[in-house]
């Protein structure tokens, strides 16, 4: 799979943040330059709030 020769981020986040680090890896081994998960998902972001 070929991505856009401009910079782009892939910013990635869910409830618990299981399937979200699991598409940045598949992301990231597809060999997409920047990938970010949320660690702990949404859940643990609000906890920062």
């Amino acid at each position: 799979m070929a991505y856009p020769s401009i910079w782009c981020v892939a910013a990635l986040g869910g409830r618990d943040g299981y399937r979200s680090s699991v598409a940045a890896s598949l992301l990231r081994a597809a060999g997409h330059p920047d990938v970010s998960d949320l660690l702990g998902g949404y859940g643990a972001w609000q906890l920062t709030r």
